[in-house]
């Protein structure tokens, strides 16, 4: 993680500040999910945004699960860390599953 000072429009925010209340939402997400990446970006217009970049087992990518397992890890990201209210910037979500991942490590730097 990027360890300078991210200003957005609701004060200063570290990503020290930032990382603890991610590492404790993480502890809620369940076995589902491999690993958990973010970085902050600003959109056209200068919002600044959240991306979360998110590996799930094959299993939570099955056809029949998918919707339920994603909403589920959106809803713990967005309740628990607030990061609207709190931090300012907006969130998205990108899922991937493992063998997804495991084909593209090597081109995506945003997923490693």
């Amino acid at each position: 993680m990027n360890t300078d000072m991210a200003i957005f429009h609701l004060g200063y925010v570290t990503s020290e500040m930032i990382e603890s209340e991610v590492e404790a939402a993480i502890k809620k997400l369940g076995p589902e999910v491999v690993r958990l990446r973010y970085n902050f970006e600003f959109e056209s217009g200068e919002s600044p945004c959240i991306n979360f970049h998110i590996v799930i087992t094959g299993a939570a990518s099955r056809q029949e699960v998918l919707g339920e397992v994603t909403s589920r890890i959106r809803q713990v990201l967005i309740y628990d860390l607030e990061p609207i209210e709190e931090w300012g910037p907006f969130p998205y979500f990108s899922f991937r599953n493992q063998s997804e991942q495991a084909q593209r490590n090597q081109l995506d730097l945003n997923w490693v």
